[in-house]
């Protein structure tokens, strides 16, 4: 009752129904984008009134309508197919091996941002595309990093002689943001595996990004079927293709998560909303959002991006780069970046392996 008074979702609700015109994707995308039509779409969705979307992919056509809508046609005439065609599709493509498309939304909103600013700075010289040499590029570069995001652009642009082909080196990213030094990260974890006062969520969100770095965007879409075992002494969370061993008191901890269900949605509750999520959100089938999850680790004092940091470094010094990608289920490229942050050589490693790798085969060849 409070909800049908209230609340904004309501009220837009009262104005569909008034409308007389069949509920559709389509009709909630003519509303004002926000808070309050997010969360009607996902109630009519669980309640089956609406089929299933990605909206996380879904709402870009309708927020790149909203941003050129002011700007010279030409804009659109470029952003709109290479929004379409390289950066929406090979999105979709990747969200059918993945849950996790917030992050994938909003990297393509940072690269339709930058390629609309090289188009606005072209546009206060009098110049098109076609005349964006190297030299125009680098000065444009120079102002800022995240400059380089407008690559995807140039080279799609370059493919259809939209503009001469350009050489684009993204420089690497300074080791600038503070890190916990290994004293700090072990306090924390600490006080995540030991202090009652805090909610069960962040003690065990906490002790995961502490002890193994693992990402918000993979922790938040957990669910009580991703663990295997019920003895605390032999429990595995499966994260995506890779089972990780979890400590027992820290396997204590995400087994009580996972035996006391929490629906923050009344709706998620009325509707049946089986999706057994670990840090269940606001929107119904659901989980808790990207900011939501990482506030709740601030608000108790846990920079997720610190504290994650300082667990990939703690462990790219102690394995080698092929089992700290096994280990997370990382790509190799990016256990190996760890590696070097870490200023650890693990190249005696890698070379015994593959001596042991060619001593097999060698053995497999000499047999009858």
């Amino acid at each position: 009752m409070r909800w049908l008074s209230d609340s904004p979702s309501a009220q837009l609700l009262a104005s569909l129904a008034a409308d007389h015109r069949p509920i559709s994707h389509d009709l909630l995308d003519e509303l004002p984008p926000g808070h309050a039509e997010r969360y009607l779409r996902h109630v009519l969705i669980a309640a089956g009134i609406l089929p299933p979307r990605n909206d996380d992919l879904d709402r870009i056509p309708v927020w790149l309508d909203a941003v050129l809508a002011d700007r010279p046609p030409h804009h659109g005439q470029l952003l709109r197919p290479f929004t379409a065609w390289v950066l929406l599709r090979r999105a979709r493509r990747q969200a059918g091996e993945r849950l996790h498309t917030t992050s994938a939304a909003q990297h393509i909103r940072r690269r339709v941002r930058q390629a609309l600013s090289l188009l606005d700075w072209l546009d206060s010289r009098d110049f098109d595309l076609t005349d964006l040499d190297q030299a125009h590029l680098d000065t444009w570069l120079t102002a800022n990093r995240a400059r380089y995001e407008v690559k995807p652009f140039l080279n799609w642009a370059a493919q259809r002689g939209l503009t001469v082909p350009h050489v684009i080196t993204v420089p690497p990213t300074a080791a600038t943001a503070p890190v916990l030094s290994e004293e700090e990260r072990w306090q924390q974890l600490r006080r995540c595996l030991t202090d009652t006062a805090l909610p069960c969520e962040v003690r065990v969100a906490g002790s995961l990004v502490l002890l193994y770095g693992l990402p918000g965007e993979r922790l938040r879409h957990l669910t009580a079927d991703d663990i295997r075992g019920t003895d605390s002494q032999r429990t595995f969370l499966q994260i995506e293709q890779t089972s990780l061993w979890i400590p027992p008191r820290l396997a204590e901890l995400l087994l009580q998560l996972a035996q006391a269900p929490r629906q923050r949605s009344a709706f998620a509750r009325s509707l049946n909303d089986q999706r057994p999520w670990l840090f269940p959100g606001v929107l119904p089938g659901h989980p808790l959002s990207r900011k939501a999850f990482n506030d709740q680790l601030v608000r108790h004092g846990i920079q997720t991006r610190r504290a994650r940091t300082a667990a990939l470094i703690a462990l790219a010094s102690e394995l080698p780069a092929p089992v700290l990608a096994d280990l997370l289920g990382v790509h190799i490229h990016t256990a190996l970046k760890w590696a070097h942050y870490a200023q650890r050589d693990w190249s005696g490693y890698l070379m015994a392996r593959l001596n042991d790798n060619l001593g097999q085969a060698s053995y497999k060849a000499r047999r009858p």
